[in-house]
């Protein structure tokens, strides 16, 4: 069994959600939706490494070489070289402050471009580089809360895929929105929202566009006078407008994407159909998976091809090859 992000968060009572000093892990491939929403969980409950209980050696090992211990603010427990760092994997990144942030948005974006071949969809690629960036930027400056970033490259079957993940413990997007003053009835109905094109809470924020900026460190009083509107939040290079460009990338590629705040997780499929799961036990903040085939990423999917098709025509290649 495959745990996502999806069925991690469907599922998180078999994680955690009792009363207990330990963090029972279950026995099933897990990929970087579940890591994040992991380690998440992990740092919010002030769990060590110790009391994390995983299923066998080799999860327990793979949980070392993404670098959980480091997330958990303690010493880096892998003993070896990480050779597949880059190549498989980018590990798990804590998103505590704006460089971190960008350390995070560069070391995804290197693995990104190191898993694509020479000849990758420059379209396609640019545009995942471009909203890793705004997806980082967002969790730290509006979640209120440390985040945590991790892709992974992964085979199913004859595919293989590139994954990256993110997700925090922070406001979510109905309490975000709230925050702005608009008033969502319910989470499914505040996903929907901020996944429209144009709508993003920082359009709402109380912050003039205008303000003029002054260092974090800054001591005694602003060179800007009393009636210039000051800000000390040096805030992120983006607009804020990540999740639609993500939803349209995901769908433009055949793609997949699992969406998980408060009670509820949107899907879109590899179809493009669009899915909201509500009753699901609730996860403060926000979860983000996004997935993608090599498939779609390759330049052969050009303008006259269809990522859908074209990856139905190789999983019957494969298959005829294999038969």
């Amino acid at each position: 069994m495959i745990y996502d992000l999806a069925t991690t968060c469907r599922r998180i009572n078999e994680i955690d959600l009792r009363e207990s000093s330990l963090l029972v892990l279950p026995q099933a491939f897990c990929i970087p939706g579940f890591w994040v929403v992991t380690c998440a969980l992990a740092r919010e409950r002030q769990y060590p490494t110790e009391n994390i209980i995983f299923s066998d050696d080799r999860q327990r090992s793979y949980a070392s070489a993404i670098g959980l211990s480091a997330c958990l603010d303690e010493a880096d427990n892998y003993r070896f070289d990480r050779v597949n760092m880059g190549i498989n994997y980018s590990p798990l990144v804590c998103l505590s402050d704006e460089h971190a942030t960008d350390s995070a948005s560069s070391c995804v974006s290197k693995w990104i471009k190191s898993s694509a071949d020479a000849n990758c969809n420059g379209q396609a690629l640019s545009g995942l580089l471009h909203v890793v960036g705004e997806l980082h930027d967002n969790v730290w400056s509006h979640g209120k809360s440390t985040g945590y970033s991790m892709a992974q490259k992964w085979p199913q079957g004859e595919i293989r895929y590139l994954e990256f993940a993110l997700a925090d413990r922070g406001l979510g997007f109905k309490r975000e929105m709230e925050r702005v003053g608009k008033t969502p009835s319910s989470h499914a109905e505040a996903i929907e929202w901020c996944i429209q094109e144009g709508n993003s809470t920082k359009h709402g924020d109380n912050e003039s566009e205008w303000a003029q900026r002054a260092p974090e460190d800054i001591i005694g009083p602003t060179p800007y006078g009393p009636q210039t509107q000051v800000t000390f939040n040096q805030g992120n290079h983006h607009q804020g407008l990540g999740l639609h460009q993500l939803k349209e990338l995901v769908k433009k590629y055949s793609g997949q994407l699992q969406i998980c705040s408060g009670d509820c997780i949107y899907t879109l499929d590899e179809l493009g159909q669009e899915s909201y799961l509500g009753g699901i036990p609730y996860w403060q903040g926000t979860a983000i998976s996004c997935r993608l085939s090599e498939y779609a990423l390759n330049a052969y999917h050009d303008n006259t091809v269809e990522p859908a098709v074209a990856l139905l025509i190789d999983r019957l290649k494969n298959a005829k090859e294999g038969g």
